[in-house]
């Protein structure tokens, strides 16, 4: 069985039966505007940046709390783990640092969609700022 955030890892496999774009979101994001933006995207993978969340380790890094894909492009990050967990586990502790390792060069929630994402910590003790789509 897939234990914690690890199950996520699922939503890639061929066994969900999910085809074309993927728009996923964690339970815990708070929804504040229109996801159309979002939905529209076209690029192969985007995921969020750590930079700007404040419970993040790692600055240069990935997280899964948000993640926009094709379903194709996906397929290898389940399989390769699955065919290698008992392995994998013992190493890589965090769902995301396998997403760092299995994913190069992806585009940036942040980035493609400026504003749009607001980490609640840094940004909104006091106010939702002026744009903001999703409270992490």
């Amino acid at each position: 069985s897939w234990k914690g955030w690890w199950g996520k890892a699922t939503l890639f496999g061929q066994a969900t039966g999910l085809t074309g774009r993927i728009m996923f979101l964690d339970l815990d994001s708070i929804i504040c505007g229109s996801l159309d933006d979002m939905a529209k995207y076209r690029g192969p993978f985007a995921l969020l940046g750590t930079g700007d969340i404040y419970c993040e380790k790692a600055k240069n890094g990935y997280n899964s709390s948000i993640i926009l894909w094709d379903a194709n492009i996906g397929r290898p990050i389940f399989e390769v783990l699955n065919q290698y967990r008992q392995y994998i586990h013992r190493y890589i502790v965090r769902f995301d640092h396998w997403l760092e390792m299995m994913v190069q060069e992806c585009d940036l929630v942040q980035d493609v969609f400026p504003q749009q994402f607001a980490d609640f910590t840094s940004f909104c003790k006091d106010t939702v700022p002026e744009g903001t789509r999703i409270v992490g």
